[in-house]
């Protein structure tokens, strides 16, 4: 009789003991789980910092550089200060770099930071000698120096560097984040034997589905931190574009200045006004926070005021016409070239000076999406001269026609007292 009322105990040790062999086994599950979790969640920390160091060294660098080429074109103190502060950001951004991978690099790591570091010194000494040409007054050996190539080759082989490292790290937590879905999946499994009406096994399962929860957030973060790159990436690639524009068009501007102008401080004179006129048109852009648009009547307004006297003045009148950027600066050139004309030849020629009257009006554009705006300048002045370069092989029409070209359209124009000249071009 004892020993068959102790038939049901030994069956009740047995399943308790089955039952403390799942938690246990379970509970395992949850800790490598957990564990597993822990490195996805420390790797994916270590892979932000790692990424937001390597773009602040990319930026830094490009920033020194696109500074570096103004200072050299300009020799603009604000240039030179700015070249100076990407050297300062770039050095505390690759001091970061290391201290963010500070005893866990790898041989890979290592290499590669030493690659970047040793690279990066090479083209900040290439831009510093550029630097200190134009500060002793020799442009030319400095603009020399920036076309051999040296530099460009040097940031490539810097980004690729760079990209490497990114990789590496990407990898690492491409990795942690796999052997963490699969500790999770083998965890569910060791859960669902225990039995869904153990309370220890149904915390158990709470605790996965929350860390589960947790790694999706990982994964997000992966995605935000891929999202920061590519963002990094246009934003040097954009920065990139517009310098290259910027340099194409001054060497057009010094080209054909050059070109028609055998006196050099006459050349000199028409390229720096070139170049300012560029430059004041293009700081329209920029003058304020996510502000790249200006309207026409702001542009002809601070390309002319300068020049206005009580005997010179200018009347402005046409709807209000906002103006992309591919826009400005073409049509920035256009009227700073017909504003020197009339300071030249037209009717703010003399001391008598004279009246310049610009209009406009707009019109759907019927072929294509846009507008089509047309332009109107009419000079009147008894006293204005006709410009000995008035026909079309002159440069200041050729300026005006290579601008107008730039904005797909054309101009026509006539002399009567001053130059009275028609622009037509399509605004997308």
């Amino acid at each position: 009789m004892g020993s068959q009322r102790l038939k049901p105990i030994h069956a009740l040790l047995v399943i308790v003991v089955a039952i403390a062999m799942l938690l246990v086994w379970g509970a395992k599950g949850t800790v490598d789980a957990f564990k597993a979790d822990e490195g996805s969640q420390a790797q994916t920390n270590q892979t932000s910092n790692t990424v937001k160091y390597i773009r602040q060294v990319q930026i830094s660098l490009v920033d020194s550089e696109t500074a570096q080429r103004g200072f050299v074109i300009t020799a603009d103190m604000d240039y030179f200060e700015a070249y100076y502060d990407g050297v300062r950001r770039y050095r505390s951004a690759i001091e970061n770099l290391n201290l963010v991978l500070e005893g866990i690099k790898t041989r890979a790591q290592v290499e590669l930071i030493f690659n970047i570091e040793r690279l990066s010194e090479e083209k900040i000494a290439e831009m510093s000698r550029s630097v200190d040409l134009v500060r002793q007054g020799r442009r030319d050996e400095a603009s020399a120096l920036i076309e051999q190539g040296d530099g460009k080759m040097l940031m490539s082989d810097i980004r690729g560097n760079l990209d490497a490292l990114y990789n590496l790290d990407r990898g690492a937590l491409e990795e942690a984040l796999a052997e963490s879905y699969e500790t999770q999946e083998n965890s569910f499994r060791r859960l669902i034997a225990m039995g869904i009406g153990v309370l220890l096994l149904l915390s158990c399962i709470i605790y996965l589905f929350v860390r589960a929860i947790s790694l999706d957030q990982t994964l997000d973060l992966l995605d935000e931190v891929n999202a920061e790159r590519q963002r990094s990436d246009l934003l040097s690639k954009e920065l990139n574009h517009r310098v290259k524009n910027l340099f194409a068009v001054i060497t057009s501007i010094v080209r054909l200045t050059g070109r028609n102008e055998k006196k050099t401080d006459i050349a000199v004179g028409k390229i720096t006004d070139r170049i300012l006129a560029l430059s004041r048109a293009h700081s329209l852009t920029v003058s304020e926070e996510n502000k790249d648009v200006t309207d026409l009547e702001t542009l002809v307004r601070t390309l002319l005021t300068p020049y206005e006297t009580p005997s010179r003045h200018f009347k402005i009148i046409g709807p209000h016409l906002e103006l992309s950027q591919n826009t400005l600066t073409p049509l920035g050139l256009l009227l700073h070239e017909l504003a020197t004309n009339a300071l030249k030849y037209g009717a703010w020629s003399t001391e008598k000076g004279g009246s310049i009257d610009v209009s406009w009006d707009t019109k759907a554009d019927e072929s294509q999406e846009g507008s089509i705006v047309t332009l109107f300048w009419n000079e009147s002045s008894n006293s204005a001269l006709q410009p000995t370069d008035f026909t079309e092989t002159g440069f200041g029409f050729r300026m005006m026609t290579m601008s107008m070209r730039q904005l797909d359209g054309d101009i026509q124009r006539e002399w009567n007292d001053g130059l009275n000249l028609t622009a037509q071009f399509r605004k997308g």
